[in-house]
């Protein structure tokens, strides 16, 4: 990637010294050809699993590519992204997968990364701290048993009602990201579910559903919903494609 990133910024710059106005609006061409390369280049340069247990920096991962990867149960540690944003959907997906991430992240793709890097995403803006010290290390690793003792304490509350100190009830309904978020629908002791994101049918898919496919899928939902105890809210949206959600 960086190397088709270096020859396209070479050839680009070129065109923008040119005189001639034509001239230098193709370097605007190039730098498009070159994004679309990079873009293809992204997750097929390396085996799935090459990325298991590791933070992936890369310049763009589309919601697709994070899709499959949680199909194929790649374990990502954190994703760096030179593109997007924190509230772009891959960004949104992530977090609903539990997977920390910074997004936004300038040149973030150029630089190299070999050795340790630790991402920190617990203060308002996130950080990648390179070749960190051994102090830092171990700083880092008793904050994340911490954070497992913290999140041990959180499963006690499971299934208890939510409420306010007045007694007010908040409803917690799931958010349905795609066909493995169903079967932690019972376990999460979620009220209902709140949003289901129809676009995963086809962004885990290679091929268009079929109008039959569709109708099983809101029907295996409807039935998970119907499991739980008294009345349960179920919200589908419509197809959500576009911008960042490419087919």
């Amino acid at each position: 990637e960086k190397i088709v990133a270096d020859v396209v910024e070479f050839y680009a710059d070129m065109f923008k010294d040119m005189k001639d106005p034509v001239y230098r609006q193709r370097a605007i061409d190039i730098q498009d050809v070159g994004e679309k390369i990079i873009n293809q280049l992204m997750v097929e340069n390396c085996e799935l699993h090459e990325l298991d247990n590791k933070i992936m920096i890369t310049k763009e991962i589309l919601p697709s590519e994070l899709f499959k990867m949680h199909h194929e149960k790649i374990n990502l540690l954190g994703i760096v992204t030179e593109y997007s944003g924190a509230t772009s959907h891959v960004a949104i997906l992530a977090k609903t997968f539990g997977i920390p991430t910074l997004m936004g992240a300038k040149n973030v793709s150029r630089m190299d990364w070999d050795g340790r890097i630790i991402l920190d995403t617990r203060k308002e803006k996130p950080c990648v701290i390179k070749d960190p010290t051994e102090e830092q290390i171990i700083d880092f690793k008793k904050e994340r048993l911490k954070l497992k003792a913290i999140k041990k304490e959180n499963k006690k509350l499971k299934g208890l009602p939510a409420l306010t100190t007045d007694g007010t009830e908040i409803i917690l309904n799931a958010n349905i990201g795609g066909i493995t978020d169903l079967f932690s629908l019972n376990s999460s002791m979620a009220d209902g579910v709140g949003l289901l994101r129809t676009e995963f049918l086809y962004m885990e898919s290679n091929f268009f559903p079929t109008e039959q496919q569709q109708i099983e899928l809101y029907e295996r939902v409807y039935k998970k919903v119907e499991k739980l105890d008294g009345e349960r809210e179920l919200i589908i949206r419509t197809l959500d494609i576009g911008a960042d959600k490419q087919l």
